[in-house]
């Protein structure tokens, strides 16, 4: 999945590593991943299915902006919004994969 793998670094550009970014990064390869995985069962190329889940996600910069203002609430930040709240929410409630 070359192409999820150039969609998702493309749209990280510029972003502040953080250990929280990665672990969203990583998260939102695996559901890339796994829904072009879907995609291409139904027929699509890999290419289009790639490109074609990462424009079913949608703004990838706002689940960005979104971690990042966690990461700032929970140091003293701002006071969150409604929608980083409900982002924080299913963070919470996430499975992270256990190393073998």
């Amino acid at each position: 999945m070359t192409t999820v793998h150039r969609l998702l670094d493309d749209a990280f550009a510029g972003v502040e590593p953080s250990p929280e970014v990665q672990d969203l990064k990583e998260e939102i390869r695996a559901n890339l991943e796994a829904r072009a995985a879907e995609l291409q069962a139904g027929g699509a190329s890999p290419d289009h299915a790639a490109r074609r889940a990462f424009d079913e996600l949608g703004d990838v910069r706002a689940l960005v902006a979104d971690a990042q203002a966690d990461v700032a609430a929970e140091t003293g930040g701002a006071p969150r919004t409604p929608m980083q709240e409900a982002f924080a929410a299913a963070q919470q409630h996430r499975v992270r994969p256990r190393p073998r």
